[in-house]
């Protein structure tokens, strides 16, 4: 194996970032949000702006005219919705099933729905599964709509439940400056933010310093003008079409990848999970959140989108970013609407003559298909009406959707017609379409089927540096442990994502080539990056100073998100692998308690405390009740086998590993499982 590669600069500019900040700590007073009504005091024309967005209205008091809904007595699944005195209450079934009225608190949205929070007794606010079409009526709006399906209350789905929770869901992407505040001895929360809507300093950062510095004159030599970030990435640059080629070009040159704006906007739309306090715009996304790559179920292995993943990582990949283009070149920041309509934000960049031609879409003039989006940012509704544009503004690839199993522009708007259809006439009019093929989807494809040229298609990617950074993270986080030395040289890559993913791909490394590769990353600038590779290197004997200050990172992040049983299983694995079954028994009984029957830490649970070879049947009991409760679960079901099989129940074992087996036919380690048991009972002699 390659030896490591050095992170001497990594650590010295780490230690620089620390001695600054604690110097700024010490010069600089702590900053404040002074509110949008401070703002529009200077900056009337952003503020009048502003005002027609959907920024403004992201969340509103319960009150007229905010509420679009009627409240007016009418009944819809399972719920009585009414208007009494300027108040707004809804009358459905609570945590125990039984039917009350619960006062709306909030409203969440305007456009093409809105959803009402209302407040439970510990103090969260939860989105009822029933929410309001605010489209016209022509347009199959106003009306009631689930969300969700009908569930008891026992489901985490339920309106009460964990997932429909908006203290940790929702309310952090619709405020500005929020505290969720949860009390974990108490599970109370006290969440507050500075205002109820995306307001100035969502974007821009707490205004104080910025305030100071216009009632002091507003001294020329302050560059940074008090801001925590000036937007200057797009000043004095020009988009310039070259005639030959029908594209544009940035002048000057942007920087490569550049993710000033980017990073801003990734705060709210980002899948991400949150690991350290927000410092607000202008610092790194991985010092405040871990951000997710092209993973299954949230992608297809081309890069589109799959589930709601709010259109970050989708940007970061496409060509467009990569050349310096941002989202403010599409989007006016403070009306969110396009710089252009129809076609116009695609044309600022591409020659109409040349992309506008029917030689070019091959579409009837005036159809649908001569609109830019609806081939290259293909469109998906989430929310059951929301249609919201991928943005991996893509060539349309329809063989390649074939390989990956994914839907693609043409059939998406040609619905009654298969692939091969699309196939055909996009490789007629594009002959060299697959030239431009995806490498990150034949990579990700590869691993899936286990191919022959695996190898070959995964460097493919992790070696070229043109690959956007989301795409070679997202191959490397996948990478299996016989293949982890192809990660060797991202360790030391320029981009934080690509980093975390190399650690990532370590993780079945045996400990001294862990020690070895990743102790480096724990000096690493970016707390997402140290974490990840504390968290394969958890079970280091002695840890070392430097591991135990980054493994209290890690705790200090799982606790931010107290409220939420994945963190306590996240300690609860992390104590195991510290050698404290305690600490890691408690951790995982916490999150059973926050979630009866959560699957991961049941799983664990049964697993560590089978170690105790007298607890053995309180595992099994654990697993039986967690089969009940999930039956189509393979890993519960194999769980339950291998438990069987210690306690010597050969034939008892074969009934929950052949379901296991079906449930799962591409797991190799259940099929050996189920195998060896087969091949063990045929081979016992019967009495």
């Amino acid at each position: 194996m390659a030896a490591a590669p050095t992170l001497t600069l990594m650590r010295w500019l780490w230690v620089l970032a620390l001695l600054t900040a604690g110097a700024l700590a010490q010069a600089e007073p702590a900053l404040r949000f002074v509110g949008s009504a401070t703002c529009a005091s200077c900056h009337a024309k952003e503020a009048a702006a502003w005002q027609a967005s959907q920024h403004q209205r992201a969340m509103q008091p319960a009150a007229r005219p905010g509420i679009l809904a009627p409240f007016k007595g009418e009944r819809f699944s399972g719920a009585t919705f009414s208007e009494r005195q300027g108040r707004f209450f809804v009358n459905t079934d609570g945590p125990d099933g039984k039917l009350r009225d619960y006062e709306i608190a909030a409203v969440l949205g305007i456009a093409p729905l809105q959803q009402y929070l209302a407040k439970l007794p510990d103090g969260s606010l939860h989105a009822l599964p029933q929410a309001w079409d605010t489209r016209p009526r022509a347009e199959g709006g106003q009306r009631w709509f689930r969300l969700t399906p009908a569930v008891p209350p026992t489901d985490e789905l339920h309106w009460t439940g964990r997932q429909a929770n908006a203290n940790f869901m929702c309310i952090e992407c619709h405020t500005t400056g929020f505290a969720k505040n949860y009390d974990p001895p108490v599970r109370r929360y006290a969440s507050r933010w500075a205002e109820g809507n995306v307001a100035c300093e969502a974007c821009h950062g707490a205004g104080s310093a910025h305030v100071d510095w216009a009632r002091r004159g507003a001294p020329a030599g302050e560059l940074r003008k008090g801001l925590q970030i000036l937007f200057d990435q797009r000043r004095g640059a020009q988009w310039r079409i070259d005639p030959a080629s029908g594209n544009a070009r940035r002048t000057p040159d942007a920087p490569a990848r550049s993710t000033k704006e980017a990073d801003v906007c990734a705060r709210c739309h980002a899948h991400r999970s949150r690991i350290g306090e927000d410092a607000g715009p202008g610092t790194p996304p991985g010092d405040a959140f871990h951000l997710s790559l092209v993973e299954p179920g949230l992608y297809w292995n081309d890069g589109q989108m799959r589930a709601e993943v709010y259109n970050h990582a989708g940007f970061l990949q496409n060509r467009m970013h990569a050349k310096g283009v941002t989202c403010s070149d599409c989007h006016e920041p403070h009306t969110q609407q396009l710089r252009a309509p129809g076609n116009g934000v695609c044309l600022q960049c591409h020659a109409a003559p040349k992309y506008e031609a029917p030689t070019h879409h091959f579409h009837k003039l005036g159809s649908t298909g001569t609109q830019c989006i609806n081939c290259h940012m293909p469109a998906s509704t989430f929310m059951a009406i929301d249609r919201r544009h991928d943005h991996f503004i893509r060539v349309p690839q329809p063989a390649q959707s074939q390989r990956s199993g994914s839907p693609d522009a043409c059939t998406q708007c040609h619905r009654d017609k298969p692939q091969s259809w699309a196939v055909q006439w996009t490789q007629r009019w594009y002959p060299h379409l697959e030239e431009r093929a995806s490498k990150m989807a034949a990579a990700l494809n590869a691993l899936d089927h286990e191919d022959l040229d695996v190898v070959a298609r995964l460097s493919a990617v992790i070696g070229d540096a043109k690959e956007s950074p989301v795409a070679r993270a997202s191959v490397l986080a996948r990478l299996p442990a016989g293949l982890a030395g192809a990660a060797l040289p991202s360790l030391a890559d320029p981009d934080p994502l690509v980093r975390r993913a190399a650690a990532t791909a370590l993780r079945d490394a045996d400990a001294p080539t862990r020690a070895r590769l990743l102790l480096p990353l724990l000096d690493d600038p970016v707390r997402d990056v140290r974490l990840e590779a504390a968290r394969w290197l958890a079970d280091q004997r002695p840890p070392g100073l430097r591991l135990t200050r980054v493994l209290d990172e890690y705790v200090t992040a799982q606790q931010l998100n107290a409220d939420r049983p994945e963190a306590w299983d996240n300690l609860g694995t992390l104590w195991a692998d510290r050698g404290q079954p305690a600490r890691a028994e408690a951790a995982f009984r916490e999150a059973l308690s926050l979630a009866p029957g959560f699957a991961p830490s049941t799983l664990n649970l049964a697993d560590l405390i089978r170690l105790q070879p007298a607890r053995e049947p309180e595992a099994q009991a654990l697993l039986e009740a967690l089969v009940r409760r999930e039956p189509r679960l393979a890993a519960a079901r194999f769980a339950l086998g291998l438990s069987l099989l210690r306690q010597h129940r050969l034939t008892e074992a074969l009934v929950p590993l052949k379901v296991a087996r079906e449930l799962a036919p591409e797991d190799a380690r259940i099929k050996t499982a189920y195998e060896a048991a087969l091949l063990t009972v045929s081979r016992t002699p019967r009495r």
